[in-house]
């Protein structure tokens, strides 16, 4: 059975500088080994459900989502998608690893990608993990001979009903929480953003459960972003995210009897910090693993594994280190960790318009770290 020689798998680990010339040749777009990409085109069936519902302001539940979410025209782009993404790689040297949000949009995404890998003779392997964090890269085969309790942990601990996870892929898509929107507490003030006004969907005979304070701050919002609407939610919420954070919780603040209503919602720099962050932890983690997979597996098969998850935790990276307003829908960003003559993780992304054009990305810090950074500064000043 072939295999590649040693010298090409430990040229793949060899420490040396970082440089623009080895970021151009090891982590092209065909060089990647994580991608991460937003769902395609959705209906966003239970977002719009709920402020026609006789309770608007709901919290959010993954275990209520709709079995379909991607519309006609998403699930077409999506296979249009993941055919040109695979046309990157070789069946023959390349396996696949799929993960995925817990919302139905991201897992029918992610699901049309895995029947496509499938069909062009991708082999696919399950992300599965042990009770000490360690990471494993299985085939179907090995993935039955788990016990049952470690199968039911793959749908990370119920986020996705039984019937919807073996409709989306079951565990050949791990549902992962960094992916997900778990910091979603309320759907309806998500709707904030949007470029209409969604006060005006709720039946006017729910409005009552509206206290008139949140109607007052929604006002005053909506006025922020009807001054200069940029047209879509994305670009709304980038724009205005950390502006009207700032206001809701000002206004939480004052009105102790709203205090349990009006939320605390995640804004674009949040999303940035953590999930995000969280999701290139990930890749940390997984890297070694990969590298301890492809040095033993026959053939020294390539581990690519595919993420599928939300503009919300994609858009500040993509403006940040792109220079791009929003994240294209059912298309994959790809990423590579290269390490330096000292052992120093580098992340390197690069996006599908070109291939050839990697960069280095900064690492997210963590939440919170520059107020403290400020109140040291203040401090040594003082």
């Amino acid at each position: 059975m072939e295999r590649f020689n040693d010298k090409h798998v430990s040229g793949e680990n060899e420490l040396k500088t970082i440089t623009p010339e080895r970021i151009r040749e090891e982590a092209s777009y065909a060089k990647l080994r994580y991608g991460i990409g937003r769902h395609d085109d959705a209906i966003y069936s239970q977002n719009e459900m709920i402020p026609r519902s006789s309770e608007p302001l709901q919290l959010f539940e993954k275990l209520a989502q709709p079995p379909e979410d991607l519309s006609v025209k998403g699930r077409e782009h999506a296979y249009e998608m993941a055919n040109e993404f695979f046309n990157h790689f070789n069946p023959n040297t390349d396996e696949i690893a799929i993960a995925s949000s817990a919302l139905t949009r991201s897992r029918q995404t992610a699901a049309i990608y895995l029947e496509v890998a499938k069909e062009k003779g991708f082999t696919v392997k399950i992300i599965a993990g042990d009770d000490h964090g360690n990471v494993n890269f299985l085939s179907q085969e090995e993935f039955e001979k788990l016990n049952q309790a470690k199968k039911e942990f793959h749908q990370s601990r119920g986020q996705v009903t039984k019937e919807l996870f073996e409709r989306q892929g079951g565990n050949e898509i791990r549902t992962l929480g960094p992916l997900s929107l778990d910091n979603i507490k309320q759907m309806f003030v998500e709707f904030i953003f949007h470029q209409d006004n969604y006060m005006n969907k709720v039946q006017k005979k729910y409005l009552e459960k509206i206290p008139d304070g949140y109607k007052e701050l929604w006002a005053e919002a909506r006025k922020i972003i009807e001054a200069d609407n940029k047209g879509s939610w994305g670009a709304n919420f980038l724009e205005y995210s950390e502006q009207l954070q700032r206001l809701f919780d000002e206004h939480k603040a004052r009105q102790s009897s709203d205090s349990n209503i009006i939320p605390h919602f995640a804004s674009v720099k949040d999303m940035y910090e953590k999930n995000f962050r969280n999701t290139l932890y990930l890749m940390e983690r997984y890297d070694d693993a990969i590298d301890a997979y492809e040095a033993d597996h026959p053939r020294h098969k390539r581990i690519r594994v595919l993420g599928f998850s939300h503009e919300n935790q994609l858009i500040y990276f993509l403006n940040k280190e792109f220079n791009r307003i929003g994240a294209e829908k059912g298309k994959i960003i790809g990423f590579r960790i290269l390490k330096d003559e000292n052992g120093r993780k580098h992340f390197i992304s690069c996006l599908p318009d070109q291939p050839n054009d990697p960069k280095e990305i900064s690492f997210p810090a963590a939440p919170g770290a520059q107020q403290i950074a400020n109140k040291k500064n203040r401090g040594n000043n003082s």
